[in-house]
């Protein structure tokens, strides 16, 4: 709702998406929050990587990196050292069946 302000609530918008499989469904969903200098290093092309989508903060001092990956080993093969995240498992979907 315009003119709320939410304290402690990081406002973001959308900077970029990066879409490697869109047919594959999401097992992860994991959200990293970095400085927009490290946003390079955290999305990088590995095997499992779905997609990324980057929210920058409108400070422009943070980015909250969400990714979709096919499992949890995958995120934890591809993780690098020092980076906070929340891992979230997608528990049920709905798919439209008539495509």
């Amino acid at each position: 709702m315009p003119g709320i302000e939410r304290p402690g609530l990081p406002r973001t918008h959308l900077a970029r998406n990066v879409v490697h499989d869109a047919e594959r469904p999401a097992g992860v969903f994991v959200v990293s929050t970095v400085a927009v200098d490290e946003v390079n290093t955290t999305v990088v092309s590995a095997s499992g990587l779905l997609a990324a989508h980057v929210h920058l903060t409108s400070d422009g001092e943070r980015a909250m990196v969400v990714t979709e990956l096919t499992d949890a080993a995958s995120h934890e093969a591809t993780t690098p050292g020092g980076v906070g995240f929340k891992r979230y498992t997608l528990y049920h979907a709905c798919a439209d069946d008539r495509r």
